[in-house]
């Protein structure tokens, strides 16, 4: 490892950091950890560690197991901070709050990495800035609703860059890969979606989960947007010309402003439900980090 950062340094412009669990199978004494952490600062001149602090289970464990059944051990990741008081130590594992984030920075480590739960729950880093770094409170116009209007200017600009993969020869299957016209699994529509189209509606999904509605928004969004990726997969023909690159960067955008008209159509959906308020409280309010139950309705929407 010391020789790979060594040869990563003499050719990068920016510092090489080494992320690294806290042991491998049985691999996993505190002398083996700071023996690694030693070598590879010493002779192949990394500085800084990002440390997730859990041991790593390579016989046995999946890799989504790997990242919730071997115990989490942030009493290690401190002792590194004490013995090498000329490194930094970013933490990771198991964080899922600011609060936690800042118990966490109070124990000397440099940085703490919070990355499942910033996907799941966008909308706790809304104040991030203010509890963390000890900005000032967001203003009164940071809510859920600006951030989904801000979100649906995005869509408004999804170009080939951001939903096809690189392909030279027919760049048009990339963006409908995947896709199947069947019955969504689970109830869930997002499972039509293709795996790019559902990166960039996932953190949508996130930042309402758990709001009233919020199940009719993913599914509303997801069924719009397949759609419309079901009529571009019909015009197109696998054994005809490859597209052009213009005709496939005019297929993105019509993606994108269905996407766009979805989402102002789900937000609608979201006030009917009863997510109104919760849509626009300002960020730094109590109120908005409030997850409220969802609640049945009298409306012909059905919310949840």
């Amino acid at each position: 490892m010391a020789e790979i950062v060594s040869a990563m340094r003499a050719v990068s412009r920016v510092p090489v950091t080494v992320k690294c669990r806290i042991g491998v199978d049985d691999m996993d004494s505190y002398d083996a950890l700071h023996s690694f952490v030693a070598t590879v600062s010493q002779e192949g001149g990394v500085l800084h560690f990002v440390v997730h602090a859990r041991k790593a289970v390579l016989s046995g464990l999946s890799p989504a197991e790997n990242r919730s059944i071997p115990p989490l051990r942030y009493d290690v990741v401190y002792q590194l901070v004490r013995d090498f008081p000329q490194l930094r130590f970013t933490l990771n594992g198991g964080i899922k709050s600011l609060e936690e984030a800042r118990a966490h920075l109070q124990r000397g480590v440099s940085g703490v990495m919070i990355g499942r739960e910033a996907c799941a729950n966008p909308w706790m880093l809304a104040t991030a800035d203010q509890q963390i770094f000890g900005e000032p409170c967001p203003t009164a116009s940071v809510t859920r609703r600006s951030v989904l209007l801000q979100y649906r200017d995005y869509l408004l600009r999804l170009d080939e860059s951001l939903l096809l993969r690189p392909s030279v020869r027919n760049p048009m299957p990339a963006l409908l890969h995947s896709y199947a016209p069947s019955a969504p699994s689970a109830g869930r529509s997002d499972s039509l979606l293709t795996p790019s189209l559902a990166l960039v509606l996932r953190p949508l999904f996130a930042l309402v989960s758990g709001l009233p509605g919020a199940r009719q928004f993913r599914n509303s969004m997801a069924d719009a947007v397949a759609k419309q990726t079901a009529a571009l997969k019909g015009a197109h023909r696998p054994r005809g010309p490859s597209p052009s690159a213009s005709e496939a960067a005019a297929a993105c955008r019509a993606v994108g402003m269905a996407a766009a008209r979805a989402l102002d159509h789900a937000v609608e959906q979201l006030s009917a439900c009863g997510s109104g308020s919760y849509l626009d409280f300002p960020a730094h309010s109590s109120h908005a980090h409030t997850t409220p139950q969802p609640e049945g309705s009298s409306s012909t929407l059905r919310c949840g």
